[in-house]
């Protein structure tokens, strides 16, 4: 099952080979990819099945299907497939969710993705780490908004997608997962060997209205992590005997 399975991999602070270096630690990797755009990144990677979903797609992505070897690229919401397209069979070893940040949204990704999840698979969250206060907004133009009237540059927007790593650090006992520090503010998530022994006590309600400046303010459920660490963790994890 395992590429990799010894010796030092180059370790790549993209997201492209970030990606990548997540897909080879699989002998025929499957890969899901919520929120595609423009597949800067999904068309990018190597695996053996590549499944992408966006409701627009944003470049010729029926040509590029025809064309790519295993590989499916349902123009929908994730929602739709999830819930209507998606077999129980489906499964993946590394899924990407990049869609719609929120955190309503993305949560209910991530409830679902760890359904289509493979016993050793790995679910990468993107954005849980926002450059600014305007990015942290959930609405996207109030984002914009507020980076006009600050004299902000540029046009990041990451949602309040911050607040699962809250979620996930309370709720979510059987998942061991670290934030990567040196690209882009992922998170990377893995079904834990063995479920945490305590969690932190937190209300839904206190998650919904964690600030950004909260977030800040409390950082030690992020578990930050180099990817060259993270890597390293998932290695062993991968080829761990059940």
């Amino acid at each position: 099952m395992v590429v990799n399975a010894g010796g030092a991999v180059p370790v790549q602070r993209d997201r492209i080979g970030a990606m990548q270096a997540l897909l080879d630690l699989y002998e025929a990797p499957r890969y899901l990819e919520i929120g595609v755009q423009t597949g800067k990144c999904f068309r990018a990677v190597r695996a053996a099945r590549k499944v992408g979903v966006d409701p627009t797609f944003q470049f010729d992505w029926e040509a590029y299907e025809a064309e790519t070897k295993g590989c499916s690229l349902p123009p929908l919401r994730s929602d739709t497939f999830f819930g209507e397209v998606a077999g129980i069979d489906d499964v993946f070893d590394v899924i990407f969710l990049d869609g719609f940040h929120t955190a309503e949204q993305t949560l209910r990704d991530f409830n679902s993705a760890v359904m289509h999840l493979t016993p050793k698979g790995i679910v990468v969250i993107d954005d849980v780490v926002p450059t600014s206060y305007a990015a942290s907004l959930p609405d996207p133009a109030a984002a914009a908004r507020v980076r006009e009237a600050a004299g902000e540059a540029g046009n990041s927007w990451m949602g309040d997608v911050y607040r699962l790593v809250f979620f996930i650090d309370s709720f979510h006992q059987a998942f061991s997962y670290r934030t990567v520090t040196d690209h882009h503010g992922q998170l990377i998530a893995w079904r834990a060997s063995r479920p945490a022994a305590e969690v932190t006590p937190r209300a839904i309600a206190d998650i919904g209205r964690l600030s950004y400046a909260d977030s800040l303010a409390e950082d030690a459920p992020y578990r930050r992590a180099t990817f060259a660490e993270t890597l390293d963790l998932l290695r062993a994890y991968v080829q761990e005997e059940d």
